[in-house]
């Protein structure tokens, strides 16, 4: 019961507005970390969902153990930082983006290069861990003199892919400095840092640094630096910054451009032989539509024990840092494997060789992450920042849009082009894989947190209010609803087509063309999932699984499973110390024993390549299978 305004709380120690058979199979909690300041939307394919936020009871107690968390977890990855510097309104909010053009005179030719830039605002170690171990280990020492220490990172990614990214990493505690940049080209390592803005910049003021300039290899010599700067006022609050930087007794004049809340959003020569600035730029339109794994014997596979590494472009590999989020990884078609780090940031690798796989590039979304997702070479997340971004699989921010709510649960397909995802407060919407443009959207009217799913020409979503309702896959209009409190959903391609929904311990089969039921089939143990498998489904539980038939018969008694990998023809059920490989009429092919690691994560992320399976640990190491 829920405690009426004057009523002490009750003693129990958790709730939940829906009977729980065990805690520890409740949906992630979204409001753990405690959401960030949205950033503001980057220029191009951008919008916004409807303002208003509805939170329901529930949702009260969620958010007092959200805020108690949150506290702890966000204060390593938020800033901390005086709000009356003036140096701090010229810098972007955490995940915020930007597209540039650079135009490179080479004699009569002028060379242009479209990328785009996000940034990433944290703090302490954990802020300067977010990038290459061979990169940041040159000033990393500075946070353990100041645990504090409040960090700007920049991720500069070339719109065509033709290179590796560019990072420079940023003290922001008071003045802006620069530590140091890595570059396609090589590296730059400024110690004391280079003052880009001191802490009281305003225009007419004048500042200098000096110290010392390495390429951040060892044995390489360093060279002396200075720098000489003075800001000018310019149009809408900006400040023209120009100067001189000094290296090694070479004087090379400086032009920049800062503006409030968008950091530097110009720079260049004098003579205009290099110039940058912020524009609109054509962005890539990546594959959209999946191709189907399908697995040749995966009874001869072996197991082998993987490593990943940290690949800085010009200095090397080194260890991988950061922590892992136990979200599943997932797999773009060109071969990116992409995770998501504690801090908020995406880290994409690639396989090495050797059982070594390697980082190719990160983002920073911004907030934390709720979701991943991946569809054909564009991956999609959601985020307690309250919005939706997708990039392709080189690692360009495509497109965000804000949302009305955190969306709880991943995007899932709707057509090859078009996603369909479901935010907390019950809003459907459809949105453009590789550009973001809407769709339709409809209301369902209550909060959700269960993922919908699609099929049989429709998409189905169950509220916490205890309906399932169809909704038409091509117009968003409803076309049935029941009452019936999912704690899972799928469809079946059978004639017809049906919709299943399990609620507490029955799956209830319903005719995807009204909602009138089937079949009942009951079950035990704590729901996992349903799970089509060729004509059948498998409902997963922690306790005895089960293969059903299309009529609802029991075909098969299966292991106890904890998580679900699918491909075309195959399914892996994850136990708690072995994996089922079935094959697509059930059969269980083979049992695998999993690793005794205990770091292996207790919920089984997974990810399903062309030719194995990886199965992810907490750390940076995790087992694969394959020929």
């Amino acid at each position: 019961m829920v405690p009426g305004p004057d009523q002490p709380p009750a003693a129990e120690p958790r709730w939940s507005p829906f009977p729980v058979q065990d805690w520890s199979t409740l949906p992630f909690d979204p409001l753990v970390p405690a959401p960030l300041v949205p950033a503001p939307l980057a220029p191009g394919r951008v919008g916004s969902g409807p303002d208003g936020r509805r939170w329901w009871v529930p949702l009260v107690v969620l958010l007092v153990v959200g805020a108690l968390l949150g506290g702890l977890l966000q204060r390593a990855a938020t800033p901390t930082v005086a709000p009356d510097v003036a140096a701090q309104a010229f810098l972007p909010a955490d995940g915020q983006a930007s597209a540039e053009r650079t135009s490179t005179r080479l004699g009569d030719r002028v060379r242009v290069t479209d990328t785009v830039t996000e940034s990433a605002r944290s703090s302490g170690a954990a802020g300067l861990l977010a990038g290459d171990d061979t990169f940041v280990r040159h000033f990393v020492r500075l946070a353990l003199d100041d645990p504090e220490l409040a960090v700007w990172r920049t991720t500069t990614t070339p719109v065509g892919g033709s290179s590796a990214q560019t990072t420079r990493f940023y003290r922001t505690d008071g003045a802006v400095q620069l530590l140091g940049e890595s570059r396609p080209d090589g590296a730059s390592v400024f110690t004391p840092a280079l003052v880009e803005l001191p802490a009281d910049v305003a225009p007419g003021r004048r500042w200098s640094s000096s110290g010392t300039l390495g390429a951040g290899r060892p044995g390489k010599a360093t060279s002396d630096y200075r720098s000489d700067l003075h800001a000018e006022a310019a149009a809408d609050g900006c400040l023209l910054v120009s100067g001189t930087l000094t290296v090694a007794g070479r004087a090379t004049p400086q032009n920049r451009t800062w503006c409030p809340g968008q950091g530097m959003v110009s720079s260049g020569d004098p003579d205009g032989a290099v110039s940058t600035v912020r524009t609109a730029v054509p962005l890539p339109r990546p594959a959209t539509a999946d191709v189907a794994l399908r697995w040749t014997d995966p009874s001869r596979w072996s197991v082998g024990i993987l490593t990943t590494v940290s690949r800085d472009p010009t200095l090397g590999t080194g260890a991988m840092d950061g922590s892992t989020k136990p979200l599943a990884p997932v797999r773009t078609t060109s071969g990116r494997v992409v995770r998501v780090l504690a801090g908020g940031d995406l880290v994409a690798t690639r396989p090495l060789g050797g059982g070594r796989w390697s980082s190719v590039w990160r983002a920073r979304p911004g907030g934390d992450v709720v979701t991943l997702a991946a569809f054909a070479d564009v991956v999609v997340v959601t985020t307690t920042a309250r919005k939706v971004v997708a990039y392709s699989d080189l690692g360009v921010r495509l497109w965000q849009r804000a949302l009305s709510e955190i969306a709880p649960s991943p995007a899932v397909r709707l057509t090859p082009e078009q996603l369909v995802l479901v935010t907390l407060d019950g809003r459907v919407q459809v949105l453009g894989i590789a550009d973001g443009a809407p769709g339709w959207a409809a209301d369902v009217g209550s909060d959700v947190t269960l993922a919908p799913v699609v099929g049989s020409g429709l998409v189905v979503v169950g509220d916490r209010g205890g309906t399932t309702t169809a909704l038409e896959a091509t117009s968003g209009r409803t076309r049935w609803t029941t009452a019936l409190l999912a704690t899972a959903l799928a469809t079946t391609g059978d004639a017809g087509g049906t919709v299943l929904v399990a609620q507490d311990q029955t799956v209830h089969a319903l005719r995807g063309r009204d909602g009138r039921h089937r079949w009942l089939r009951g079950f035990d143990g704590t729901m996992v999932g349903l799970q089509p498998l060729g004509p059948n489904v498998v409902v997963a539980t922690r306790g005895t699984s089960e293969l059903l038939g299309p009529d609802g018969r029991v075909l098969a008694r299966l292991d106890a499973f904890v998580a679900l990998t699918p491909t075309a023809d195959h399914l892996v059920g994850w136990g708690r110390t072995e994996a089922s490989v079935l094959d697509r009429e059930g059969r269980v092919l083979v049992r695998w024993p999993l690793p005794s690691d205990n770091t292996v994560i207790s919920d089984r992320p997974a990810t399903a390549l062309p030719d194995g399976v990886l199965l992810f640990a907490l750390g940076w190491t995790f087992a694969g299978w394959g020929p």
